[in-house]
């Protein structure tokens, strides 16, 4: 795919998700994770502008967002090999995922207070305290910092806000899909009528994954250490720009955590057994306009005659009519 691909594909969708999201998620930042060098004026300008026109807009440079100070990262499971099973989240260009969070903020590394105790201890046991933090200061910044950007192939950088202090919800999206009436009633009631952890949709016979990359949320509010855990099981497995990799990694470490507090809205696979094993899904609170579905985008026109009838379990109880729940 060429730079005018690209672009015509991914990049001229940003300033339509920012009206999207406007218009949809009242009170929420959309924020786009990307990794543009200055030397890519072209599309440093219109992030610029975009930044100065959209007060939700928030540009995040992931090559400048880093890792706790001694955090260790180095660390790698037995076998990298991740199993690949069936999954229809569109990968879109690293420079161009994008997700809400009602609240944002950087990674900030706060060492205040670091041995402001000293005068409480005896003089030569304070100089001595002060010698070892010096050389453990000078060990840390002597040492390359590690980024999120270079833990994470770009697909992923979305999940970033799952160990942000700063933020309360989050959105995981695809940047080329349109947020539907639909899809903003699920979410409401996710975070208005349950106390799960982790919101999860399905809305297309071909939706048959766990969790959908670009489906998905969570609460910081009701699990933000268990969120960045997650994350940082994560970010021990090598970085791989391979199809499927960031649900594969939602699966093997996502998933099992979160199976006490899961709410999935799910429109056919409700009553599959795999599923139903771990959690009961919920219908969609409101009906399907024409064949759309929660993900869609104009790229994927062609998955819309897909859409069939629904089966009656996934249905709500008072709404056993909606044929195309």
């Amino acid at each position: 795919m060429n730079y005018g691909q690209v672009y015509k594909q991914y990049f001229s969708a940003i300033e339509d998700r920012i009206k999207n999201v406007q218009q949809k998620y009242e009170g929420w930042i959309m924020r786009l994770y990307h990794n543009t060098s200055e030397s890519n004026s072209v599309v440093r300008g219109m992030l610029c502008r975009l930044y100065c026109q959209y007060p939700i807009f928030d540009p995040c440079q992931v090559n400048h967002i880093y890792f706790p100070i001694g955090y260790k990262s180095k660390f790698r499971p037995p076998s990298p090999t991740l199993d690949h099973t069936s999954s229809t989240t569109t990968t879109t260009h690293k420079s161009t995922k994008q997700m809400v969070s009602k609240e944002y903020g950087e990674f900030i590394d706060n060492n205040e207070g670091r041995g402001s105790n000293l005068e409480t201890v005896a003089p030569e046991e304070s100089r001595q305290t002060t010698r070892k933090l010096s050389a453990y200061h000078k060990s840390i910044y002597k040492a390359k910092r590690r980024s999120y950007g270079e833990a994470f192939v770009g697909k992923m950088w979305r999940f970033l806000p799952m160990a942000d202090p700063l933020v309360s919800e989050f959105l995981v999206r695809d940047i080329d899909s349109v947020i539907l009436s639909r899809e903003v009633a699920a979410v409401n009631q996710w975070l208005a009528n349950s106390t799960a952890l982790v919101h999860i949709m399905r809305d297309h016979p071909s939706h048959n994954g766990l969790i959908l990359a670009g489906m998905w949320g969570g609460s910081r509010t009701r699990g933000g250490a268990k969120l960045t855990s997650m994350l940082a099981a994560m970010a021990r497995w090598p970085p791989r720009d391979v199809w499927d990799y960031d649900q594969a990694l939602l699966r093997r470490e996502v998933w099992p955590e979160v199976l006490d507090s899961l709410l999935a809205h799910d429109s056919y696979f409700c009553a599959n057994p795999h599923f139903q094993s771990h959690h009961r899904s919920a219908p969609f609170p409101t009906r399907r306009k024409g064949r759309y579905f929660v993900g869609w985008g104009p790229l994927r026109n062609h998955e819309l005659p897909s859409i069939s009838i629904c089966p009656h379990q996934c249905r709500p109880p008072d709404h056993q009519d909606w044929t195309l729940c």
